[in-house]
């Protein structure tokens, strides 16, 4: 992964985000590739998008996703 985000201007983050019991969408599969994402980022020098494509809960993306990529 620390290759292709190096590379990369976009990075695409498209994985599965099954439901819970509650009927919300779960972000863990997500997460788990944003950690691995952010790791790659700590060595890149320009500013880079990444776009997820995934179905999340409202308001994941600001609660769990963004402090998982910085």
């Amino acid at each position: 992964i620390m290759y292709a985000v190096d590379a990369a201007d976009i990075v695409f983050v498209l994985v599965s985000s099954p439901s819970n019991h509650d009927g919300t969408f779960s972000d863990k599969n997500v997460k788990n590739v944003c950690e691995k994402v952010s790791l790659a980022l700590t060595h890149k020098q320009k500013f880079m998008h990444i776009v997820i494509a995934s179905t999340l809960s409202p308001g994941t993306i600001n609660s769990s996703i963004v402090p998982t990529l910085e």
